[in-house]
């Protein structure tokens, strides 16, 4: 039985990890046109599947990981959309490699409408009520 990464949540889908090798070639041979987020010397995003992208580069850590494990199990998703995670693994180079779910939409460059406003302040408010709920501080 898998579970998500840093949860004892069970998972339907899983990579094994004789599927590291085939994920690791494909990011290599990856062109810039074939990425959903690059950035010469960055981490980039590969779409996997339908259901599924991997981060990889050097700065994808083992913490990002479980950070955004914790996340994706305590905010509303219907407030704050966080992927779910797959798996997380590092090659031999050092590079990190985090699969996990692949969720459609658009990357705002500005927020124009009073729509994007309303939402992002839903998020902020979202964000202050984990805040007092798991008693974090800002210092």
């Amino acid at each position: 039985m898998h579970t998500l990464i840093g949860t004892s949540m069970p998972l339907t889908e899983v990579l094994e990890p004789h599927e590291y090798a085939s994920i690791i070639l494909r990011c290599q041979r990856a062109s810039p046109s074939n990425l959903l987020y690059y950035q010469p010397y960055r981490n980039r995003v590969l779409r996997l599947n339908a259901n599924g992208v991997v981060k990889f580069g050097p700065g994808v850590s083992q913490d990002e990981t479980e950070n955004q494990a914790q996340v994706h199990k305590i905010v509303d998703q219907r407030i704050v959309r966080v992927p779910r995670l797959f798996n997380w693994f590092r090659d031999d180079d050092g590079c990190g490699y985090l699969a996990m779910e692949f969720m459609e939409g658009q990357k705002a460059k500005s927020f124009t409408e009073p729509f994007q406003t309303e939402s992002l302040f839903r998020v902020l408010q979202h964000f202050q009520s984990l805040e007092v709920k798991y008693h974090w501080t800002t210092e």
